[in-house]
């Protein structure tokens, strides 16, 4: 259920592992997991790692990052990725 997830990942992104693959591809809720914390894009739909919107959304690495003067930092494949 969507509400259910919804909620879940609200209070933890980590929920996110867990859901479903169709709601692991709706938008809402990977943007509510990845907004409470960022490291859950990992467990997103493909396409949604690469939407600009939801990966703008995230907090920083954990707050241990700082935002600095881009826009969103974050890890994918062992790599970071910098967006403008």
């Amino acid at each position: 259920d969507k509400e259910v997830v919804l909620a879940a990942v609200k209070q933890n992104g980590f929920a996110l592992e867990h859901a479903s693959a169709g709601l692991r591809e709706d938008r809402e809720v990977v943007f509510a997991a990845v907004k409470q914390d960022g490291m859950v894009l990992k467990h997103a739909a493909e396409q949604l790692k690469n939407d600009r919107e939801v990966v703008l959304g995230q907090r920083p690495l954990n707050d241990w990052l700082p935002r600095m003067d881009i826009d969103v930092v974050y890890l994918r494949a062992s790599r970071i990725i910098f967006y403008r």
